[in-house]
């Protein structure tokens, strides 16, 4: 939300001085005022409302993939240890565990693109922004500098590379 005010304030701010600061008195408790309010703002059209709604989406589904991947290796590393002992939340002490018990998850096909998305998640949840960490996977060398919002998410790659990662680590 944070980072979606930072686009939308400025627009506002603009918009609101070219009526003479009308928005300033619109009361928040009252939500006539403020359905009337945005009938008139059109700082905003149709297509960069349905952008924004698509990078929220896109970036939520990617924050779910990565919970999915987490929930799922941390399910089979407890199956395969057969232990009480608690596992690492730390992803690099998980692909350890792994590979003490013979299993090289770095091996795996898809895990190159579920490593991609364990970075992307990490840089939507912190600082937004293509770094030289992401741009370091060839699809966001392109994108370096540029904020999370101005990148198309393949979210159907990731889809499918989650899927196909949990299937072949449970069969494994």
């Amino acid at each position: 939300h944070e980072n979606n005010q930072q686009i939308v304030e400025p627009w506002f701010k603009k918009f609101n001085e070219h009526y003479q600061g009308m928005f300033d008195s619109v009361r928040h408790d009252n939500p006539d005022e403020i359905a009337t309010t945005r009938m008139v703002f059109n700082a905003f059209d149709i297509y960069k409302q349905q952008s924004q709604i698509k990078c929220i989406a896109n970036e939520s589904i990617v924050i779910n993939l990565w919970a999915t991947i987490e929930q799922y290796t941390h399910r089979i590393l407890k199956v395969l240890l057969t232990t009480k002992t608690s596992s690492s939340y730390e992803w690099s002490n998980l692909v350890k565990k792994f590979k003490e018990n013979s299993i090289d998850i770095n091996a795996l096909s898809s895990y190159s693109i579920i490593d991609e998305i364990r970075v992307l998640n990490n840089k939507i949840k912190h600082s937004y922004v293509v770094d030289n960490t992401l741009a370091n996977f060839q699809f966001f060398n392109e994108y370096n500098g540029k904020s999370i919002s101005e990148v198309p998410i393949r979210v159907k790659d990731y889809t499918i590379a989650t899927y196909h990662f949990i299937v072949q680590l449970i069969n494994i």
